[in-house]
């Protein structure tokens, strides 16, 4: 329902109304409506007075959702910590745990990252030409995961999630 009412399928639209059905579909463990309500939390209530208590829920339900294999919301947490200057490192993780997956964005993102040395990423060509090649192998079969590519292409040492 709150795919319908957010997006006006059958009914009207109404995005306010929407939020109740997908809090309730993450309370009751659906990836999806994890990942909507952590990046509404995320979005919207970053410059919020109460966004120390806010944020770590909005966290928690895209890690959640990230852990059911809902890879969109490990892009998310990766750009959201790759805004953080402190944290940058932390959002190279998100996104490689997304690539593990075999989330082509997550992959050809790390590439960009290391290629440019940009959002924690250190600069590296072989780290880089690493990801390109397991972006090829995923056009070849976009089924592929990456269940070994903390092995294949282990990132940085740095801080752990």
């Amino acid at each position: 329902m709150g795919h319908f009412l957010d997006q006006g399928i059958g009914v009207k639209q109404d995005r306010i109304a929407a939020l109740p059905y997908f809090r309730k579909a993450a309370d009751m463990g659906n990836r999806n409506g994890q990942y909507v309500i952590g990046e509404k939390l995320l979005s919207s209530f970053r410059l919020s007075p109460d966004k120390d208590k806010i944020l770590p829920v909005g966290i928690k339900m895209l890690e959640c959702s990230l852990s059911q294999g809902y890879t969109k919301s490990g892009i998310e947490l990766g750009f959201y910590f790759s805004t953080r200057d402190h944290q940058k490192e932390r959002g190279l993780i998100y996104f490689q745990k997304s690539a593990a997956l075999g989330d082509r964005e997550a992959i050809n993102m790390l590439s960009i990252f290391f290629e440019q040395g940009i959002n924690g990423a250190p600069r590296d060509s072989q780290q880089a030409t690493c990801y390109k090649k397991l972006s090829q192998e995923l056009a070849k079969d976009k089924t592929k995961t990456f269940p070994n590519i903390n092995t294949l292409c282990p990132l940085p040492e740095g801080p752990s999630v």
